[in-house]
């Protein structure tokens, strides 16, 4: 609970655990199946909302990993994939469920981020379409230093949030990092690693 409060604080979906009510989650054995979403819509019955899934044209399996922060046993789907190559400028990508309104969630988050980053640029929050799935996304810049403040974080990520009916949503994030400011991406460049991300998640 610690960890996945912390995060969501600094990650995109600001108190969404404080409303999280009923999530469970199960690890099916590899992508064939997908790893399994499961919420709870306006407190009703638990059910499987989504699967994070191999989509077409797209190894999921081989160029990442499903890391060691990924929280599956207890009951708060956090599933945390990092790439294979150490030349990736990708961090990780994240997947869960949360409750409430998205378009909230991420304005409260931007808000969150102006004050914690001394560097910190976002775009808008937007409705989009890509890889043929719909969801409501924002994308941001950020500068920090990093945990032994031996040298600055030249953060770029972007963060999806899937409605999956009712109150339930689906949180997908995208996160990469570069050695300085003038390597970010174009929004060509970044869309291609969102679609990638995004095409994974299934909805059901």
């Amino acid at each position: 609970m610690k960890k996945k409060r912390l995060w969501i604080a600094l990650a995109g979906a600001v108190v969404l655990v404080a409303v999280a009510i009923g999530v469970a989650v199960a690890l099916n054995g590899g992508l064939g199946k997908g790893y399994k979403l499961v919420a709870s819509p306006d407190g009703g019955r638990a059910r499987v909302v989504a699967r994070v899934v191999q989509p077409e044209g797209y190894t999921l399996s081989e160029d990442y990993a499903l890391s060691e922060e990924s929280d599956v046993d207890d009951g708060e789907p956090e599933y945390y994939f990092e790439p294979e190559s150490d030349e990736s400028p990708v961090r990780f990508l994240y997947y869960t469920t949360g409750y409430g309104d998205s378009q909230s969630f991420a304005e409260a988050a931007i808000a969150a981020y102006t004050t914690f980053y001394d560097e910190f640029a976002s775009s808008e929050v937007a409705e989009r379409t890509l890889a043929d799935r719909t969801f409501l996304s924002f994308d941001y810049t950020a500068a920090y230093p990093n945990a032994e403040e031996t040298a600055m974080v030249y953060e770029q990520s972007a963060v999806c949030y899937f409605p999956v009916g009712g109150d339930a949503f689906v949180v997908c994030i995208v996160s990469l990092s570069f050695d300085g400011a003038d390597a970010y991406l174009d929004a060509e460049a970044l869309d291609a690693y969102v679609a990638q991300a995004c095409g994974a998640v299934n909805l059901l």
